[in-house]
C-alpha cells in the first residue's frame, strides 16, 4: 500500500514534494536562527559582520520565496 504523505493542513505531497518541502522548511528555519543569532551577536558588542546576515537574509528570502512560489 502506498503511503500518503501529507502537512498539517492536509495538502497531500509526493515524495519528491514532501522532501522538498521539508528541505525548504529546514533551510529556512535555520537560516532564520542563524540572523537572529548574528543581530544579538552584535547587540552584545560583538563585531557586527554583515557578510553573515547578507547572506542569512539571502538564504531566509530564496526559502520563503521558493516555497511559496511552489506549493501556494
Amino acid at each position: 500500500m502506498k503511503k500518503v504523505r501529507r502537512d498539517v493542513y492536509g495538502r497531500k505531497y509526493t515524495k519528491f514534494g514532501y522532501f522538498l518541502h521539508l528541505a525548504l522548511t529546514v533551510s529556512g528555519f535555520t537560516s532564520f536562527i542563524l540572523l537572529l543569532g548574528c543581530a544579538c551577536e552584535s547587540d552584545l558588542g560583538g563585531k557586527f559582520d554583515v557578510m553573515k546576515v547578507i547572506i542569512c537574509t539571502i538564504v531566509f528570502g530564496a526559502s520563503v520565496l521558493l516555497h511559496n512560489k511552489i506549493f501556494e
